[in-house]
């Protein structure tokens, strides 16, 4: 998930999926509370970011050769 963070606009959907999934809040109604967001935003949020993880893990599936993910990361 560093990968997301490091990318441009990456750090919005790094917090989302960090207080989602790595640290997670009560709910996800806490979750956007405590990130400061608006519930519909959060839930956009954490769509985009689901998305976007599923694209770094393909990449580094299909040619970890040319992935931006390091192992251990």
């Amino acid at each position: 998930m560093s990968a997301i963070a490091a990318e441009p606009k990456g750090a919005a959907l790094y917090a989302v999926l960090n207080r989602t999934y790595l640290r997670p809040a009560a709910s996800q109604e806490a979750a956007a509370e405590v990130l400061g967001l608006p519930f519909s935003t959060y839930r956009r949020r954490l769509a985009k970011a689901i998305d976007r993880l599923i694209e770094v893990l393909w990449a580094n599936e299909c040619d970890p050769e040319v992935s931006t993910v390091r192992p251990g990361e």
